[in-house]
């Protein structure tokens, strides 16, 4: 027996709709965190305006702790992209204090891809002092190791 063409369909979007949840839960959902929570859609300036993401919201997000990780780790793409200066003062912050050791790792990679080449004291010196803070943290060191060192080659 074979089904349909609008038969498929029709039980496909049924199937969409029942994996989504509830549709109010939907309509709640700003445009703003729904473009951070999409694992698909690449963040640029264009698509978060459209979302109406500010870079006030985005450091709102990221400074939540009841955040889920992803947000705040989309939150602190955003922040970079739309306020770097901003970012730039605030992931060696990040890097040192933060809870969360992937936020942390997110922080330095940050740090050494984006700001480097503009900035290279200032990272630098953020990295190395995360590497002090962070010591017993082999994991971490060794990715803020080598993603200074990356920076550092590019650099040349």
């Amino acid at each position: 027996m074979t089904l349909s063409r609008m038969t498929r369909t029709l039980l496909c979007s049924v199937a969409l709709i029942s994996a989504l949840g509830p549709l109010s839960s939907l309509s709640a959902t700003p445009a703003a965190e729904a473009l951070l929570d999409a694992i698909d859609v690449f963040l640029s300036p264009q698509n978060m305006k459209a979302a109406g993401l500010s870079a006030e919201r985005a450091e709102e997000l990221l400074r939540d702790l009841k955040q889920r990780r992803y947000r705040r780790v989309r939150a602190l793409g955003a922040l970079s992209i739309l306020a770097p200066e901003r970012a730039l003062q605030l992931l060696p912050q990040l890097l040192l204090e933060d809870q969360d050791s992937e936020l942390r790792a997110q922080s330095a990679i940050h740090l050494a891809r984006v700001f480097y080449r503009d900035h290279p004291a200032q990272v630098q010196g953020a990295l190395e002092r995360a590497l002090k803070t962070h010591s017993g943290d082999q994991r971490l060191c060794e990715l803020m190791r080598l993603e200074l060192k990356r920076a550092q080659e590019q650099q040349r």
